[in-house]
């Protein structure tokens, strides 16, 4: 990937064949290698996704069959918005049949401080498909609006998904510029 921020591989995603599977895969159906905004690790998967479509939760919703397709946002100028939503495919279920996935949140402006630091979120539970291919998406996002006040530069998105049940924790990353 040439940009944290070029994840609109949602558009590129393939259900997986199997457990042993553990990685997004492009349209062709290889292995993508992983990158700061993608990863993987015995049989989870999670992805983030940074968008200025504020009808991304209608196209995830209208989406049957065909992988939802997002366009990547890089920019944000004043009163502009950001959308940043993290997916994740195999949770672990339970003895009791439920998955587990949790949280770490953590928005940084450019010189590095914090505006967003969240820990431990709920991000997935219930009963995951017996299909290990599907793919979820996080209860966490940021809504990001850009604001006269706030400092121009690379903004750090910073999104830990883990899968309790797995014991399996992925850091994920993006950046954007606010102009």
């Amino acid at each position: 990937m040439r940009s944290p921020l070029l994840l609109a591989m949602m558009a590129l995603l393939l259900p997986f064949n199997g457990l042993a599977q553990s990685d997004w895969r492009n349209a062709d159906g290889t292995p993508m290698a992983q990158r700061s905004a993608s990863a993987a690790a015995r049989g989870f998967s999670a992805s983030l996704v940074v968008t200025d479509n504020p009808q991304w939760r209608a196209i995830w919703d209208a989406t049957t069959g065909d992988q939802p397709r997002f366009e990547a946002a890089q920019d944000v100028r004043n009163g502009g918005e950001l959308y940043i939503v993290a997916f994740l495919s195999n949770p672990l279920p339970g003895a009791d049949g439920t998955s587990n996935v949790r949280c770490d949140v953590r928005v940084n402006r450019p010189d590095g401080s914090a505006t967003m630091d969240q820990r431990d979120l709920p991000c997935f539970q219930g009963r995951p498909g017996a299909d290990p291919g599907l793919i979820y998406l996080s209860s966490e996002g940021v809504r990001f609006l850009a604001e006269a006040t706030d400092p121009r530069g690379t903004w750090t998105v910073r999104i830990t998904l883990t899968d309790a049940n797995r014991g399996v924790a992925l850091p994920l990353q993006a950046t954007f510029n606010v102009r």
